[in-house]
């Protein structure tokens, strides 16, 4: 799938189980819907590539369904960081 523009296709990644102190979490099952995988970005984006893993503010992403894979829609600006 190709995004348009300034927008970037991001893929949400599940938490880790345990933290890096040994701590193990509870309902792991569910995703971390402000962290996750750049699988596609338009051809203006120019702060983040492919691959990347990135958080994004919650409020300003769209949630799409695609061949029964969740993926997020943001634009370059409402990405937060890049892990």
């Amino acid at each position: 799938m190709k995004v348009l523009k300034e927008m970037v296709l991001i893929r949400p990644v599940k938490p880790d189980k345990v933290t890096k102190s040994g701590f193990l979490l509870s309902n792991t099952d569910s995703f971390d819907n402000s962290k996750g995988q750049v699988m596609s970005i338009g051809e203006d984006v120019y702060n983040v590539e492919v691959n990347d893993i990135v958080i994004w503010k919650k409020m300003k992403s769209n949630e799409i369904d695609y061949e029964g894979i969740k993926y997020i829609v943001v634009n370059q600006e409402d990405i937060i960081g890049v892990i």
